[in-house]
């Protein structure tokens, strides 16, 4: 391999290593419950009748999200480079393998085409994604200084389920049946619980390889969910999204 090549793949890693690649399965097991949500409120509305899962806009709301997700990632490291370089000094930006600036450019634009792909399948979950846009500066900007701001991190799933739901069925019925209302707080306190231990997984293995597999753990959740709302097919895309980041976290960590 020439050395033009290998520089090319060291930096694509590099931004694969930013962006945490390795978890991006877990945010589509959450627009599959999402649109699972959307589908089942469609189908409980007057003439709505039985609405099939919709895959095709599934996908293109798994692009968006994954948009939303990569950017969030990025933006969190190009914010914590000041404590990276002490805790995690081999982390793409406090190493020199991406500069912040270029990091800040691939953030932002990845913002936008998450906005994009939200207004091409429905326009109507532009307030939402607006929402989840908003969460994530707020959490990247100051979860440091303030240990609380963990719950943002919950509720930035829960807008995941949000936008997709309103993207496949708007207005969606009020109030939700309990079991599909409880499925976003469900989420919610996992993923704060998730956040906490976290946030003290520097230099622990032990703790870094829990974190790692309640990252995962995330697409299983999504896949109980998914058989309380009787879409068996999503279910085991979930399960695979589990398998994938297990598979993922061997090359790439998502912590």
């Amino acid at each position: 391999m020439s050395e033009t090549a290998q520089a090319t793949t060291s930096r694509v890693w590099a931004y694969l290593e930013l962006a945490r690649i390795s978890n991006l399965p877990t945010v589509w097991s959450n627009v599959l419950v999402g649109c699972a949500l959307g589908a089942t409120a469609g189908a409980a509305t007057p003439n709505g009748g039985i609405v099939p899962f919709p895959w095709r806009a599934a996908l293109a709301l798994a692009m968006a999200m994954s948009s939303f997700y990569i950017a969030g990632m990025v933006l969190n490291d190009v914010m914590d480079v000041a404590v990276d370089r002490l805790e995690r000094p081999s982390r793409p930006i406090p190493s020199g393998r991406v500069s912040r600036r270029s990091a800040t450019v691939v953030a932002v634009a990845l913002l936008g085409a998450g906005m994009l792909i939200v207004a091409l399948v429905n326009v109507q979950a532009l307030p939402p994604a607006t929402m989840l846009l908003l969460l994530i500066l707020a959490y990247d900007a100051a979860h440091r200084r303030y240990a609380a701001l963990v719950v943002l991190l919950g509720v930035c799933r829960m807008m995941v389920y949000q936008i997709s739901a309103v993207a496949i069925c708007w207005p969606l019925p009020q109030p939700l049946p309990l079991s599909n209302a409880a499925i976003p707080a469900t989420m919610l306190i996992y993923v704060v619980i998730l956040s906490l231990i976290a946030r003290r997984e520097a230099g622990n293995p032990r703790r870094i390889r829990i974190v790692l597999v309640l990252l995962a753990g995330i697409s299983l959740l999504d896949a109980v969910f998914l058989v309380g709302l009787r879409m068996i097919v999503p279910a085991l895309v979930a399960v695979a999204c589990f398998a994938l980041t297990r598979i993922g976290h061997r090359w790439i960590k998502g912590t």
